[in-house]
């Protein structure tokens, strides 16, 4: 994929390659087989240990911030044009207390094409959020008409004559 990163500050320090998503930037310009995805986090008082990924149905990363080192406290808004089928962000912490709450009130709100995907920051070590439509969404109910009842005219009741 070739994108249009374009700098969101100006304290620019890590150059992006295309799969790193540096702290810093911003990309922007989303092709039609593409979803905007934004990440909305709060970092708690050790957001050294934070990192977090996106990957696609086959479980490749297609998205990452692996070389970004983010500030303690801090809150960072990050969009990205993604594949339509990157469908699982996670969220890692490598101490295993999450975001929130022993070490500060961190948090982290997922969004795609602005709607809000998953959101949250008490967890242990990992927290996954589903990107994509559900797959298996439930069929619709085929929807019959009822039947006519069948309509007999009523026999005529044999008369005899005495």
């Amino acid at each position: 994929l070739s994108h249009t990163w374009v700098n969101e500050q100006r304290n620019l320090q890590l150059a992006p390659t295309p799969n790193e998503y540096d702290n810093d930037l911003i990309l922007t310009d989303c092709q039609e087989n593409e979803n905007l995805f934004e990440l909305l986090l709060f970092t708690d008082n050790y957001a050294g240990e934070t990192s977090w990924d996106i990957r696609d149905r086959a479980n490749n990363t297609v998205l990452t911030n692996l070389t970004t080192v983010f500030g303690n406290n801090e809150e960072i808004v990050r969009k990205a044009c993604i594949a339509s089928d990157a469908c699982t962000f996670e969220i890692y912490d490598s101490a295993g207390d999450g975001l929130c709450c022993g070490f500060g009130v961190g948090n982290y709100t997922v969004s795609v094409n602005g709607e809000v995907k998953g959101e949250g920051g008490e967890f242990d070590s990992i927290d996954s959020v589903d990107l994509c439509p559900s797959s298996s969404e439930p069929a619709a109910s085929p929807i019959f008409a009822p039947a006519a009842s069948p309509i007999f005219a009523p026999a005529a009741s044999p008369i005899f004559a005495p």
